[in-house]
């Protein structure tokens, strides 16, 4: 018995987890723009009305205005990738 090579279709997985196939959002990041658009966790990526997609994506391209946090680049060099000391 083989395993089918993508086992979930799209849009069955869970909203945050869905959220985080978006490149440059992670887990917990989508859980908390989930949580500032006040739609429900529990939700699949597949039930989302328009207007709650619409309301997740003005978070995710302007978390500013939503009092998120900005991103926190690391300052070791090993995270960084940079030859030195």
């Amino acid at each position: 018995m083989s395993l089918p090579h993508r086992p979930n279709p799209v849009g069955t997985n869970g909203l945050t987890v869905g959220c985080s196939k978006i490149k440059g959002v992670g887990r917990r990041y989508s859980n908390l723009v989930c949580k500032k658009a006040d739609v429900d966790l529990n939700k699949r990526a597949g039930e989302l009305t328009s207007e709650e997609l619409e309301r997740l994506v003005t978070i995710i391209q302007n978390p500013t205005a939503y009092k998120i946090p900005g991103v926190r680049f690391p300052t070791h060099s090993r995270m960084l990738g940079i030859d030195g000391c």
